[in-house]
């Protein structure tokens, strides 16, 4: 397995996280994702992938947060 090179760190409110599960739950490309909960309701999200996949995980997480 390759190692992760790449690390996004984001806020989502509880709706957008629960987008987010939605868009990863049968995601072939391999991830890991940390959760962690903030204040006022936000969770901080903290998900690494391959180098290559950036750009992927970009969109499905800007897709999360606009859904």
């Amino acid at each position: 397995m390759k190692k992760f090179g790449s690390l996004f760190k984001i806020n989502l409110s509880e709706r957008n996280l629960q987008n987010m599960y939605a868009l990863l739950d049968e995601e072939a490309k391999p991830f890991s994702m940390g959760v962690a909960k903030a204040v006022r309701g936000m969770h901080i999200i903290t998900l690494r992938f391959r180098t290559e996949d950036a750009m992927y995980f970009a969109k499905l997480i800007e897709k999360a947060e606009h859904e």
